[in-house]
Order: structure tokens, then sequence, then C-alpha cells
């Protein structure tokens, strides 16, 4: 990997600033797309859930026939049930659509920041001392009003940012592997559900 913060010190600080603030920024984008993802799964997984429920409780009535016995149903209804709750309270919980927003907007925060770091470099060299600290000031003000990001959504900005650092195919797959790894409880709830399905009525 080659990193190309290495040569930070041998140019301007405010474009070494900016460098970092665009770092970050797509590391708080990765962030929200990750906390939207389980936002949307988790509300896939409890409707899914909701509707075998209500499945299961409607299918005797209009005459479908179950393998099992009336008490093992009533079982597996119990769990699907014990499901459905933890999926709720995960939800609620995590606040994964809120928290998707908030690092949403600390990420066009700092892009916007990144804007003025630029605007400041093409003035001239005795005024970027100045436009450094109020840019810091208000760097470090926007990183204290937001959650941090995890470490994998820097990993994923290392992906994406093919300019800065170069990486090879395997650590490229290896990230993107471990950043798929954050959604394996949706994947089992689903393999759960119809698992569910194929005991009672196969």
């Amino acid at each position: 990997m080659e990193d190309a913060s290495r040569d930070d010190f041998s140019i301007s600080p405010l474009m070494v600033l900016h460098r970092k603030m665009k770092k970050t920024a797509t590391s708080r984008f990765n962030a929200s797309n990750r906390l939207m993802y389980h936002h949307r799964f988790s509300t896939w997984s409890l409707s899914i859930y909701s509707a075998g429920l209500i499945a299961l409780s409607i299918m005797p009535l209009i005459g479908i026939t179950a393998s099992m016995t009336f008490e093992q149903q009533q079982f597996v209804q119990i769990v699907l049930a014990l499901f459905v709750l933890i999926v709720s309270l995960q939800m609620s919980a995590n606040d994964y659509s809120g928290r998707a927003e908030r690092m949403h907007r600390c990420a066009l925060d700092i892009n916007r920041l990144c804007y003025r770091v630029l605007h400041y470099y093409s003035q001239p060299n005795d005024t970027h001392g100045k436009s450094y600290l109020r840019v810091i000031k208000d760097y470090d003000s926007i990183l204290g009003a937001h959650e941090n990001h995890m470490t994998i959504d820097f990993e994923m900005a290392m992906v994406w940012m093919t300019d800065a650092y170069k990486l090879s195919k395997g650590r490229r797959f290896w990230i993107r592997f471990r950043y798929s790894m954050h959604f394996w409880l949706y994947g089992l709830l689903l393999f759960l559900m119809f698992g569910a399905f194929g005991l009672i009525f196969v």
C-alpha cells in the first residue's frame, strides 16, 4: 500500500489538511451508506418475518396442511415472533436511519470545508496561516458534533481513493469481504425463515 500522506511535510499545510479532510469525508459517506444498508436490511427482515407469521396463522384457515403437529407449529411461530422482537429492538436501539443521516450531513459539512480550503489556498501565501487556523477550528467543531466512523469505513475509503492508496487486488477483496460480513445476520435470518417454512410444509 502506498500512502499519499508520506510527503505531507513537503507541501502546503492547507493542502495537507485538505487531503486529510477528503479522506474523512469519504469515510463518513461510507459510514452513512453502511448504516443505511443496516436500516434497509433490518426493515426488510422485520417485514418478511411479520409476513411469515401472518402466513402461518392463516394457512390452516384456507386448508393448507402442515407436516408438523399443531404443537410443533406453534413452537415455530413463537420462535419467529421472538426474531421479530429481536430485530425490532435492534432497529430501535441502533437508530440506523438517524445515524446514517447524521453521518451524511457530517460528510457534506466536511466537503464544504474542503472547498473553502481550496479557496484559501488560491489566496496570497501570507494569509495561509490564519486560514489554516480557521479551518482547523471549524473542522474540529464538525468532528466533535458527530460520532466517529468505524475502521472498515476508512478502509473502504482506501479502496475508493485509488489516487491516494495503491492497494493490491487481494487487499481490496479482503476489505470488501470484511465490509459485507457486517450484514451476515440478515442472511442468517432469511435462511432461518425459509428453513422454518421448509420444516412445516415439506
